[in-house]
């Protein structure tokens, strides 16, 4: 819509040709742009080709009426103003045309200046609503951006609080991790026997990951690997069992010494057939003592049942804990 008063495009509807001319030169003269229409078509055509900021139309015309025009164009172009002129027809179409929403009558005969101040009234309305419309649309722009703004800030204060918990976790683990280690190195310089030093890194363990078993081997004067403890909750296996998974595990570990994990089930081949039944579910993680480049000295071999695999952290405590459980080990 045409926002200024003057030069605003209203659209005159009227089947009387001299009064649709007469209207014309009477809002011309007063500094609007008029186009006449003689029907409910004739203004339809003139409305696809033209913007309008007002319709005025007669209620009566030879192939509708004016409100069909006000409400064909209002659902094309929107709450246009508009003005019906009535004559003394019947009561019931009076009343319809004071019922229509936003609709100025004005009977005849017209007076020009009421249907002029009509007009500049109208026109005036439809600036002041299309202003409150246009700081409508602003103010719902801003508040779109500034939620857009509040979305994105809150997503990265989330993202932000995420990051610093799963730090606040690594080094709460590591923390643990550190505490454990110092606990258990103080508690080597104490261990009088090879007995204390393996309850203690068993201990370690469940401490660290939970309910496991275990054996710990270590070299005796003809370099053979002695068993010379067993673990476990509630008790451990027999010496048997034991013996046979060290002796089917101790090729590999010979041949990489190294801290190393596996599921047994999938590395059957690994064991003699007459453990296979006993080994659905069970987790190894073989821990070599080493003196030096080379030199075993000792093995513990823990093992869990349950299908809970050992752990990247479970693997980096074993690494941290073997040396100085060799050292000690040599020491006794």
């Amino acid at each position: 819509m045409t926002t200024a008063l003057h030069q605003a495009v209203v659209l005159v509807v009227d089947d009387d040709e001299a009064v649709c001319q007469s209207l014309g030169l009477a809002l011309r003269a007063a500094g609007l742009q008029p186009l006449l229409a003689g029907g409910v078509e004739a203004a339809l055509d003139i409305a696809r080709q033209q913007s309008l900021d007002l319709v005025v139309a007669d209620l009566f015309l030879g192939d509708g009426s004016g409100l069909d025009v006000i409400d064909r164009l209002r659902r094309r172009l929107g709450q246009l103003p508009a003005v019906i002129i009535t004559g003394q027809g019947d009561a019931a179409n009076l009343s319809l045309a004071r019922q229509f929403p936003s609709v100025e009558l004005i009977r005849k005969p017209v007076n020009l200046d009421q249907l002029l101040g009509v007009i500049q009234g109208e026109l005036s309305r439809g600036r002041d609503a299309l202003r409150l419309q246009h700081r409508h649309r602003r103010l719902r722009d801003l508040a779109r951006r500034s939620g857009q703004r509040r979305r994105r800030q809150v997503d990265r204060l989330y993202r932000a609080c995420a990051r610093m918990a799963v730090t606040c976790r690594q080094y709460r683990s590591k923390l643990i991790l550190q505490e454990r280690l110092m606990r258990y190195q103080n508690q080597l310089i104490g261990c009088l026997s090879e007995d204390d030093i393996f309850r203690g890194f068993f201990r370690l363990f469940v401490e660290h990951s939970g309910s496991l078993f275990g054996a710990a081997l270590l070299c005796d004067e003809q370099a053979e690997l002695e068993m010379v403890g067993r673990f476990g909750v509630p008790s451990p296996d027999g010496v048997g069992f034991c013996r046979e998974l060290v002796k089917c595990l101790l090729p590999g570990i010979l041949e990489r010494p190294q801290v190393t994990r596996l599921d047994a089930y999938e590395h059957l081949e690994l064991f003699s057939p007459e453990l296979h039944r006993r080994l659905v579910g069970v987790n190894f993680m073989v821990v070599p003592l080493m003196a030096g480049e080379g030199k075993l000295i000792g093995l513990v071999v823990l093992y869990r049942r349950g299908e809970q695999p050992f752990t990247d952290a479970d693997v980096a405590l074993a690494n941290m804990v073997a040396l100085p459980t060799s050292a000690a080990a040599q020491r006794t």
